[in-house]
């Protein structure tokens, strides 16, 4: 049995932007990904040259929920192989700990990102690239299986 898992945050300081996620993440649900949602926390910068302070926004909890769905899978023996697609270095020891318990890895990289701690511990590895991009492109309007028509905006 393959589970897909989609790991994300909702941008809530960009209402378009948030709006666009959650119908994608509705699409993926339809499709019968599963999806952990984990959180944005808000961050003062004080800006040395302009002498003021910014809001910038850090995605939380989604590194450490994808380490605890591969330690989860590991223990419950769900899987036999592993594809990840990220280049985020914070996933290095869960996936040795995958590795350790016999759990072949397929690293794959987002566009445009290098990781050669991830890619180092792969027994396969790929990037994504445009061609892959355009291709899983969804169109125009997306109906789902309850009926309700999602229309793409952009």
């Amino acid at each position: 049995m393959k589970n897909v898992y989609f790991f994300s945050a909702y941008p809530y300081w960009k209402p378009h932007f948030m709006q666009e996620h959650k119908e994608y993440i509705a699409i993926l649900e339809d499709l019968g990904v599963k999806t952990v949602l984990g959180h944005f926390k808000e961050k003062k910068v004080y800006c040395h040259n302009c002498h003021t302070t910014i809001t910038k926004h850090e995605e939380k909890q989604t590194d450490v929920n994808i380490a605890m769905q591969i330690l989860r899978d590991c223990y419950e023996k769900q899987c036999d192989c592993m594809q990840i697609i990220s280049a985020d270095t914070d996933l290095t020891t869960p996936i040795k700990f995958a590795k350790d318990k016999g759990i072949k890895i397929d690293i794959v990289l987002p566009p445009h990102r290098i990781s050669n701690e991830l890619t180092d511990l792969a027994d396969k590895k790929s990037n994504i690239k445009t061609k892959h991009l355009q291709n899983a492109y969804l169109g125009q309007s997306y109906t789902l299986k309850s009926g309700k028509v999602l229309q793409n905006s952009y």
